[in-house]
């Protein structure tokens, strides 16, 4: 027997399911809007209509009925009383559902309050001045930050710790906005495209501004095959509170290195101006290297053992290092190196030596100029060669720097030291080639109809215009 169907009716006794079914699935979690789209994809809206649970049949298959009182319930057998009357069912409004804590469960969390933060100008300073370290200064910013991002986008909030790029963030948050109040004309001059002022600090740096804005050093480094952080530091300024903190980090990250070794570390990310006395000034101040001094090694015990060693200082006047000659300039570098090379390294005599002739190699091979004008020659002059006439050169070594002190030999633990005072004396090298001292302007480009002087080989009253 066939039988016609002239339209369907889907009933439920749920006023939240009802109110769900008409709304946009776009707008619940995920459980809720994946059914909620499949329920209208299958059936049309109009379809669904409300019945009471007092006259849903469903309900007592659900809760379960003695078989007894089944045989006598006219709900089971003939359906709810609307059905058989033929009465018209009027459509369930659902706007008094708005309040219900169930039905509001399953909506996305958005935000209804806009937040804005915005850090410029001057705003940052104060975080900056109340802050004791670097390191809680970068994640106070970048906490801020996360905040920021995640007002804005709440349905997708980041959660946990601080990331590695959040942190990134937070200092370029903080580098920009100091360099913003200190290097304000530097950077106005060089979005116009002008030269900077004759009286600038930063002259002597070719200084430029990298895709985020940031004031990098230009220097004399652009086509080494250094990594872009080492050969474009970020420029800081002098006498500045985020400045000590830098200094403060770097002096306790490397375990309260001196003076030197703490400027060639943060020389590999930042550029401080006037950097030598400005981390000399910090660096004088810290309180544990103090305690260390006087407790371990006071002035009195120094001078019994230069006594009893019989030194004897030759000292050249006061604050007139030239008295001492070129060699100053090398002198200098060696002596800091080595010392942080060797450290507690206990070394024979003939080690010892050796060492120091390698060293010795290695200074007197620094370039000085180059032998001719021709760009591809790579031939550079070299003290070497008012030593010995020529270049030193030697067959390369294995790299030993990584390798376990446990696992060498003698020959090569004092190899392995050479190797490491060469990565350190020449990334401090380089850095002290990156100001620039002259070739501040470019050339003067002469106009159409302009005066000029011609040189000739003319007597001096026969000028040609």
């Amino acid at each position: 027997m066939k039988i016609s169907f002239h339209s369907t009716v889907l009933w439920t006794d749920s006023t939240i399911v009802l109110a769900w079914i008409q709304k946009d699935p776009s707008v619940f979690k995920p459980f809720v809007r994946n059914r909620v789209s499949a329920i209208q994809n299958l059936t049309k809206i109009s379809a669904w209509k409300h019945v009471p649970s007092k006259e849903n049949p469903a309900d007592i298959i659900s809760r379960g009925i003695d078989p007894e009182k089944i045989r006598d319930c006219n709900l089971w057998w003939f359906g709810p009383s609307f059905l058989q009357d033929h009465s018209v069912v009027s459509p369930c409004v659902c706007s008094d559902i708005n309040d219900n804590e169930l039905y509001q469960r399953e909506f996305k969390k958005t935000p209804t309050d806009p937040v804005c933060l915005v850090m410029q100008g001057q705003e940052l300073l104060p975080i900056i001045n109340n802050c004791s370290s670097f390191t809680r200064l970068q994640r106070v910013i970048g906490w801020c930050m996360r905040f920021v991002r995640n007002a804005k986008n709440a349905l997708q909030p980041n959660e946990g710790n601080l990331t590695s790029p959040e942190l990134f963030k937070a200092l370029m948050c903080l580098v920009k906005n100091v360099q913003a109040n200190c290097f304000a004309q530097e950077i106005q001059c060089l979005k116009k495209g002008q030269q900077l002022p004759n009286l600038s600090s930063l002259i002597n740096l070719s200084p430029f501004l990298d895709e985020l804005d940031i004031l990098r050093v230009g220097g004399r480094l652009k086509t080494s095959n250094l990594p872009i952080e080492r050969k474009h530091p970020i420029l800081l300024p002098y006498n500045n509170h985020f400045s000590d903190l830098i200094i403060k980090h770097f002096h306790v990250l490397y375990l309260h290195t001196g003076a030197e070794a703490t400027l060639a570390n943060i020389r590999t990310k930042f550029w401080l101006i006037n950097g030598r006395n400005y981390v000399r000034k910090i660096i004088r101040k810290c309180i544990p290297c103090l305690k260390d001094l006087f407790n371990k090694e006071s002035t009195g015990k120094i001078e019994d053992f230069i006594a009893s060693e019989g030194i004897v200082w030759h000292f050249n006047p006061p604050a007139t290092p030239h008295f001492g000659g070129l060699w100053e300039a090398g002198v200098k570098p060696l002596k800091s190196h080595l010392k942080r090379v060797v450290g507690k390294t206990v070394l024979t005599h003939e080690e010892f030596s050796t060492l120091v002739t390698q060293v010795e190699a290695v200074l007197n091979s620094r370039p000085l100029c180059n032998l001719s004008s021709d760009a591809n020659d790579d031939f550079v002059l070299t003290p070497d060669h008012f030593l010995v006439g020529s270049s030193l050169t030697a067959l390369p070594d294995p790299d030993l720097t990584e390798v376990p002190i446990n696992r060498l030999n003698r020959w090569q633990l004092v190899q392995r030291l050479s190797q490491i005072f060469w990565k350190k004396w020449s990334s401090d090298y380089l850095n002290r080639l990156q100001s620039r001292v002259k070739w501040h302007k470019g050339e003067k480009i002469f106009k159409e109809n302009e005066i000029a002087l011609v040189k000739n080989e003319d007597n001096s009253l026969n000028w040609n215009l």
